[in-house]
């Protein structure tokens, strides 16, 4: 669909080599393709591949009744045609092979050969022996067929007659089935067939007549020839019987066309239903596609499973009932450890040391799983983990209604439930659309259930405040949830502050309280390794002075496995040894890559991206303000919501010449949406290495590297997701931008200005 074709040149004017050459094709295409538009149709006129075949089956019938039904077809208006006579098995016509075979346009063979013999022909016509074909017939029976696959009809001499469009009958005979399978079979008027056309109103007044006084006019000559009909039959009375024969008839003609007026009337009723239900099933496609448009709805996600099937790092058995609520989400958790010995199993979470030993008794395994006991590990480890592909800020709004509302008018938990298997649908709707919901402790049963709860409602994006401050609830949600959610600064907050929070409230509830995330603190505790997905940051640059800078930033990240990629683009660059001297305090992995300053940016992101060995790939441009949580949002974001390639609204922008820092409102409606356009930001993009590689890796051109990336994914069949922009400030220094714009661009679709380069405000900088 992408592909496109340029035509230069003085306009369309054809020379005379291109007219003549045009004229040869036609001539050969018009004996090649049996299409109405490319022939003529003068009696007598025949072609390589003919329009028709029609087929003569004898059934029961001797060769003298099929010889004459293969003439009658032969005297057809049509010659576009060729007759297959079909033998019956075992009894071959010699005589009709020597009286129609030197005839080019007949064959006679094997039954059900016709389609074989005449593949590329556009109808296929069943005729049984001794029928009464009239001259009209082909046509008449193309005529009606309409756009119908097939279609058959009776004839005045008893006999059925088939039509079946070429390509019906090739797919009947190739997969064994019917053509009604494949296409509408339907039936033909049988007097279209048989009687002349009706006669029109003639004369120079009905010439002149059109639409509605046409009709009338119509109708009006029908009246007559039924009146002038009656008129004779009046005028034929005799006898006492002959009054009763006319009363019968006029009865019987008024029956009939009551019948008929209930038939167009049931007709006309069943039309109006199956044009009710299209219109309220196309509406509904229309919504859909519009959701799917706006990113409330994943392109090819049609039902969001809330149990999570992918693996957690290791084999988990949890084994008892606080170990079990822990996990309910994930259906990759068993409860027992199997006694077969074939199930392998690395850890058991147990409620106590004695339900350990009890899962452990009956199992059978060289090496005994490592038993993790969640009575001896912190609070926080008991607490129902969520799955992100359920509950996630997909769809989130910043729109909100003023007044806050409490947990408990809106929600009703059962005691020892799991919380996130529920939320979803109306609920959520109904949770993110006040300002903030307040919650109490006395609408739980205790601190751990209060937390789960707490923490899946924060990791969709609702923004909760908590009555007072818990201790055991900051023991179970985590410090820095707990104070987030305890702040008197959510109750006063306007709509910007609100959306900060609510960003700050879900990236801890996604970080520490999700499936994997719950896994890896489980195993970091008995010392088995369970590490997040290494991200290699690919940072390429054409200024020396900026090195020091991308350095500091990266420096900065919060998420534990980082590998910079520093790309190097032309000359001035100090050594490797001096760079790995000023990215002492990195403490990540550093990768030095020089390319020849002649390669275009897109060369020297593909030759960043050899060189790195991380799972995943990001870009960072060396002008903009990341905040330190910039890598663990975009890894977050690539988890929860499954897309191919992600990215940032960069919805905040510092125009330095300025010195303003915009909002910009277009970018701002995307946020936490799946996009259906490549419109996204090179600097703050995130895909993984199988699916960079699924793409053709980065095009090896000078600009808009990111824009043709996210093409290709999109050709390739992956989704692109916007998750919030917070953390991310993109700077506009003038002309040296590979995207040329002016600064008035961005302040005609500013929804908030501040002065200065604003690092707060961008939420790059706490407060």
């Amino acid at each position: 669909r992408a592909a496109l074709c340029w035509h230069q040149g003085a306009g369309a004017v054809l020379s005379e080599d291109e007219t003549i050459s045009l004229t040869q094709q036609r001539d050969k295409l018009s004996h090649l393709i049996p299409d109405r538009r490319l022939r003529t149709s003068p009696p007598g006129r025949s072609y390589t591949i003919p329009q028709f075949v029609v087929t003569v089956e004898p059934g029961h019938n001797d060769e003298a009744d099929v010889l004459d039904t293969v003439e009658q077809v032969l005297a057809s208006d049509i010659h576009d045609l060729v007759v297959w006579v079909d033998e019956r098995p075992g009894e071959p016509f010699e005589r009709l092979r020597r009286l129609l075979e030197p005839d080019p346009r007949v064959s006679v063979g094997d039954a059900g050969g016709a389609a074989l013999a005449h593949p590329a022909a556009a109808f296929h016509v069943r005729v049984p022996a001794g029928a009464q074909v009239r001259p009209r017939m082909l046509g008449r029976l193309q005529n009606q067929l309409g756009t119908a696959a097939a279609g058959e009809s009776d004839l005045a001499s008893g006999h059925r007659v088939r039509i079946t469009r070429g390509w019906a009958v090739h797919r009947a005979r190739r997969s064994g089935r019917t053509v009604a399978e494949f296409g509408t079979v339907i039936e033909l008027d049988v007097d279209s067939l048989l009687v002349t056309q009706e006669a029109k109103p003639q004369g120079w007044l009905a010439r002149k007549l059109h639409g509605p006084a046409r009709r009338f006019l119509r109708l009006w000559a029908r009246m007559r020839r039924h009146l002038a009909t009656l008129f004779v039959a009046v005028r034929r009375i005799r006898r006492p019987t002959d009054i009763a024969r006319l009363i019968g008839t006029v009865a019987r003609a008024v029956w009939w066309r009551f019948k008929n007026l209930r038939w167009k009337f049931r007709s006309a009723m069943w039309a109006l239903r199956r044009a009710r239900k299209q219109r309220k099933r196309v509406l509904r496609r229309v919504k859909k596609r519009l959701r799917i448009w706006l990113g409330l709805q994943p392109r090819s996600q049609r039902y969001v499973q809330r149990l999570a099937r992918y693996p957690l790092g290791a084999e988990i058995v949890a084994a008892g009932r606080e170990a079990a609520a822990v996990f309910a989400a994930s259906t990759r958790v068993a409860t027992h450890v199997g006694d077969d010995g074939d199930h392998h199993v690395d850890v058991v979470v147990a409620d106590s040391a004695k339900a350990g030993e009890a899962a452990l008794r009956g199992a059978r395994s060289e090496r005994p799983p490592t038993v993790a006991v969640l009575s001896a590990m912190s609070p926080l480890a008991r607490v129902q983990a969520f799955n992100p592909e359920a509950v996630n800020p997909i769809g989130w709004s910043a729109a909100f209604e003023s007044k806050p509302m409490s947990e408990r008018s809106l929600l009703s938990l059962a005691r020892g439930s799991i919380f996130s298997l529920y939320l979803g649908g109306e609920l959520l709707a109904n949770l993110r659309s006040p300002h903030h919901l307040t919650d109490s402790a006395g609408d739980h049963r205790d601190a751990t259930q209060r937390a789960g709860a707490l923490a899946a409602l924060a990791g969709a994006g609702v923004l909760v405040h908590i009555d007072a401050p818990d201790p055991a609830l900051a023991a179970t949600l985590g410090p820095e949830l707990h104070d987030l959610m305890a702040s008197g600064e959510v109750v006063d907050a306007d709509a910007h502050r609100r959306e900060q929070l609510s960003i700050e409230m879900r990236r801890c509830a996604l970080r520490d309280h999700s499936l994997r995330s719950r896994a890896r603190q489980i195993l970091a505790s008995t010392g088995v390794s369970a590490q997040p997905p290494e991200v290699s940051i690919l940072a390429p640059t054409r200024r020396p002075d900026r090195v020091a800078d991308v350095i500091t930033t990266v420096a900065r990240q919060t998420y534990p496995r980082i590998e910079l990629v520093l790309a190097l683009h032309g000359d001035g660059f100090d050594s490797d040894a001096e760079i790995q001297a000023l990215a002492g305090d990195l403490g990540h992995s550093l990768q030095i890559v020089r390319v020849d300053g002649a390669q275009t940016l897109g060369g020297v992101l593909r030759a960043a991206a050899e060189a790195a060995g991380g799972s995943l790939v990001t870009k960072m441009d060396d002008d903009d303000y990341y905040g330190a949580e910039h890598i663990g949002d975009l890894v977050l974001a690539h988890e929860y919501s499954g897309a191919e390639l992600i990215g940032k609204s960069a919805e905040y922008v510092y125009l330095e010449r300025l010195d303003t820092t915009v909002r910009d409102q277009n970018r701002q409606k995307f946020s936490e949406r799946y996009i259906p356009f490549v419109g996204v930001s090179g600097g703050v993009l995130m895909i993984s290495r199988h699916d960079l590689e699924a793409a053709g890796g980065w095009r090896r051109v000078p600009r808009r590297v990111d824009i043709a990336l996210a093409h290709d994914v999109t050709l390739a069949g992956g989704r692109i997701y916007w998750t919030h922009g917070a953390g991310y400030l993109r700077v506009r220094h003038g002309d040296e931008h590979t995207w040329n714009v002016e600064d008035s661009h961005f302040l005609g679709r500013a929804s908030e200005v501040r002065e200065g380069c604003d690092l707060i405000f961008a939420g790059v900088a706490n407060s």
